[in-house]
């Protein structure tokens, strides 16, 4: 799988998402940062279909000719006016907003837990560390010294 940043700025798609298997590709596009309404007439999703007569085709030395490849589906998914203009992301922000109100209002559970955040936290920090540092950060490092500071924290608090 590829993700493109989901902070990609002055492009024609903010946000790309690609899945390549054996069987074909499939591809979807979030329009550029503060669209707030949508060309129907733009695609947004793709779907290719690798014909079942190449899908072991990479065993051969010279690639299938365009005609021997498959099926290619391109359109456009909507999305509800509302989420627009509700928020970025295509309402995915207004969707969070709306998921974080219902459980601090204890009316839903929250959909992330308290060790769900502090991981994502970890790994901000051990990217920007990597960054400063030029090396790779190994997760289990970072749970390591996260364990530590719970330890820490929690004879403190005793």
């Amino acid at each position: 799988m590829h993700v493109r940043s989901r902070f990609a700025e002055a492009s024609k798609n903010q946000e790309e998402l690609s899945l390549v298997g054996t069987k074909g590709k499939l591809e979807a596009f979030a329009p550029s940062h503060g669209v707030r309404t949508l060309d129907p007439t733009v695609v947004n999703y793709r779907r290719g279909i690798r014909s079942s007569q190449i899908v072991d085709a990479w065993k051969n030395v010279d690639p299938p000719s365009p005609e021997d490849c498959g099926e290619l589906h391109e359109m456009h998914i909507g999305v509800d006016e509302a989420l627009l203009e509700a928020g970025n992301h295509c309402g995915a922000t207004y969707e969070e907003v709306r998921a974080f109100t219902a459980a601090v209002l204890g009316q839903l559970p929250p959909t992330v837990s308290l060790s769900d955040g502090s991981k994502a936290v970890m790994m901000g920090l051990a990217a920007h560390l990597s960054i400063e540092t030029g090396q790779p950060v190994y997760w289990q490092d970072m749970i390591s010294e996260f364990n530590v500071a719970a330890q820490v924290q929690k004879a403190i608090s005793a």
